[in-house]
């Protein structure tokens, strides 16, 4: 037995290299002068450069793949570091360990904490919107990135940090030791806008992977407040996880499809929906910043006569990007999908034309596309909210 298994696994390396070998000699005999090209400057700059001891080789094969990457032209394809893949991650699973505020950049460059993120430790400090921070564990972070001042604020769980801050109107700068805890970032906030006509209000600012159980408990929450209709509000949602659109689409789709995915060659195949939904009949919010999986989402529920769109034509993004981890703990971020509407049209710098456009007003206490929306669910008895032509 163990010696028919050898010689399978034998057998099969002997296939895998051969396949190899077969790829290898493929590409060097359709690519022999841009592989010269690379090989004989490296050998040049280890040899003959004055700085060649400034670079190694792996920082040269690094810089190479990111020119290979680079030359597809595709802004949404690149290389990230280990650093980068890891905040990547952080960002996807709506956690990371720090104090819970998010920072800003004044004019003059001063690092400002904006709204404490609730139930966080920095809220629990007693940090507020507007403090300016001065330094982190007594170093100054006056001539730090935006970046290299979070790195410093966060850290392991369980672990301190210092911050000294000045706050407007007072003389003397305030100190916080604050502990770092595992941060959870909600994508939603929510509220009745109209309890008279029972109409709720979800912003949803990303789609990341809790973002699908956020938007289920938000909805049933104002459910039970009174809510019979509901604003969904995508203005402004760059995309995100879109597994997570996936998921939302299918909260509110009965038995449907919801969108077209055409791959890199060629294969054309659909998502849909589980059957069984949350019927709550909606009007998506949409702007020029509504972008990749919020398109989706809009397009998915406009095509299926569950909700119009009010506001302005969407940004366009219209393709999927996919991370492929690397063996040096970066990953490799590449275009392989491009969405196409439930008509087999593409979205991509095209975009979501609405069904009723509403500019924003200059008046910044006036939303109007929000009045809108409000204004269609009153109007539409329950359950008959319906697409325009």
């Amino acid at each position: 037995m163990r010696k028919n298994i050898f010689h399978f696994f034998r057998n099969l390396m002997a296939v895998i290299g051969t396949f190899v070998v077969i790829l290898g000699v493929y590409f060097f005999s359709t690519n022999a002068s841009s592989v010269e090209t690379l090989l004989r400057s490296i050998v040049l700059i280890e040899s003959q450069s004055l700085y060649r001891e400034n670079v190694d080789s792996g920082a040269m094969v690094l810089g190479a793949t990111e020119g290979i990457v680079g030359s597809l032209n595709d802004p949404y394809s690149y290389y990230l570091t280990p650093k980068q893949w890891q905040e990547q991650q952080e960002k996807l699973n709506a956690e990371f360990a720090g104090i819970g505020v998010y920072m800003g950049v004044l004019e003059d460059g001063s690092i400002v904490l904006m709204a404490p993120i609730p139930n966080t430790p920095a809220e629990q400090a007693g940090l507020q919107s507007g403090d300016i921070l001065l330094a982190v564990d007594g170093t100054s972070v006056s001539e730090m990135t935006l970046d290299e001042v979070n790195t410093l604020v966060r850290g392991e769980a369980g672990t301190q940090v210092s911050l000294s801050i000045h706050r407007e109107g007072e003389d003397s700068i305030r100190d916080f030791t604050i502990t770092r805890a595992i941060i959870e970032v909600p994508s939603v906030y929510s509220e009745m806008v109209d309890e008279e006509a029972g109409i709720g209000y979800i912003y949803l600012s990303t789609f990341h992977s809790k973002s699908p159980e956020e938007i289920q408990t938000a909805t049933e929450e104002l459910q039970a407040m009174g809510a019979k209709s509901l604003v969904l509000d995508l203005r402004d949602n760059g995309g995100g996880d879109y597994n997570a659109a996936l998921k939302i689409a299918d909260y509110f789709l009965d038995d449907k499809d919801i969108v077209q995915i055409a791959g890199a060659h060629g294969v054309l195949y659909i998502e849909h929906s589980n059957s069984g939904a949350n019927p709550i009949p909606l009007v998506l919010l949409v702007n020029g910043n509504t972008a990749s999986a919020s398109e989706v989402l809009a397009s998915a529920l406009r095509d299926n006569q569950r909700a119009q769109l009010i506001g302005q034509t969407t940004y366009g993004k219209g393709i999927i990007q996919v991370l492929f981890p690397l063996n040096d703990g970066g990953a490799l971020k590449l275009t392989t999908n491009q969405y196409l509407n439930l008509q087999g049209e593409a979205i991509h710098e095209v975009g979501l034309v609405p069904d009723e456009t509403v500019e924003e007003s200059e008046d910044l206490l006036q939303d109007l596309p929000l009045e809108r929306a409000i204004e269609i669910l009153k109007e539409t008895s329950a359950g008959d909210i319906s697409v325009g032509e």
